[in-house]
């Protein structure tokens, strides 16, 4: 778990770090096809990926968001 807070950290996500391990742990660190992971690194990305859009989309539903400067 150390090793995942430091990568998180280092992206400035730490908040979401253990959302990811608990997550992994529970489908015992196989992807959606079933198939081990080979390396965590690469779904941490995409899961910070997610993690960011989400956070854009919610601004962008946001009553103070305006597109317009």
């Amino acid at each position: 778990m150390a090793n995942i807070e430091i990568y998180f950290d280092q992206k400035g996500v730490l908040v979401v770090a253990r959302d990811f391990y608990e997550e992994h742990e529970l489908r015992a660190w196989k992807n959606a096809a079933g198939y081990p992971v080979t390396n965590w690194k690469v779904c941490a990305a995409e899961w910070i990926y997610n993690y960011r859009q989400e956070i854009k989309r919610k601004f962008r539903m946001s009553p103070f968001y305006s597109e317009s400067s």
